[in-house]
């Protein structure tokens, strides 16, 4: 299970972060609302833990704008603030739990262990852009009853681009969350494996293509003129 943190009072972080790992969770940290917003697009996430005061960008908007795009990772909103409204506006941006600083260690683990089962439960196998369907489970792509192979990789990039259809994608992004920085090549692979979805896309009469500007990548449906 993978947990994003995003909270700028970084001693917190680190102490959440350390008993999470010690449960054998995978655990990243973000100071402010900007990468929390860039990193939770990725929808690799099983649960993410926003504070909803933050600098460059606040737990609530950030909340606002995965929903969204389609990212429905349970949430977990941290606050100093105890007044009812502001837990209210939480759960009405689409929270599913809410804790106010300061917190005990054990309850937050007992929040974090209940949102991650949820997801376990919640999670899609099928994923759909256009006119094709990814099967996570089997890594096929299927169209109009005609289905491909993927490879792993193949599958966790075509993942992350219906996820994320119509935004760029950078090359940094995809080695980051797919490769997890394990291997020293950089653009050229990704630009191997673009190449190689398109032709498995194109081969299935797919109404979807993957366009390219300046390194980045991006999902797009074709529209008819």
């Amino acid at each position: 299970m993978k947990i994003l943190i995003a909270d700028d009072e970084q001693e917190m972080t680190r102490a959440l972060k350390a008993v999470l790992e010690h449960e054998k969770y995978s655990v990243d940290t973000v100071a402010d609302g900007a990468a929390a917003l860039e990193q939770g697009l990725s929808g690799s996430y099983d649960c993410l833990v926003l504070d909803i005061m933050m600098p460059r960008a606040d737990g609530l908007s950030v909340l606002r704008t995965l929903h969204e795009n389609g990212i429905s990772s349970p949430v977990l909103l941290l606050t100093a603030k105890a007044l009812a409204e502001d837990k209210i506006a939480g759960l009405d941006q689409g929270a599913d739990d809410y804790l106010t600083k300061p917190f005990d260690v054990s309850e937050f683990m007992e929040r974090i262990r209940a949102l991650t089962r949820r997801s376990a439960g919640r999670e899609q196998t099928i994923l759909s852009a256009g006119n094709i369907q990814l099967n996570r489970s089997t890594q096929e792509i299927t169209c109009s009853g005609a289905s491909i192979c993927l490879g792993s990789r193949e599958s966790a990039m075509m993942e992350l681009l219906i996820r994320r259809k119509g935004q760029f994608i950078s090359s940094e992004q995809f080695l980051e969350h797919i490769w997890r920085n394990e291997t020293e090549q950089g653009e050229d692979l990704i630009w191997t494996y673009i190449s190689y979805l398109r032709k498995k896309l194109s081969a299935l009469g797919a109404n979807i293509s993957i366009i390219s500007q300046e390194g980045c990548h991006m999902l797009k449906e074709n529209r008819e003129e």
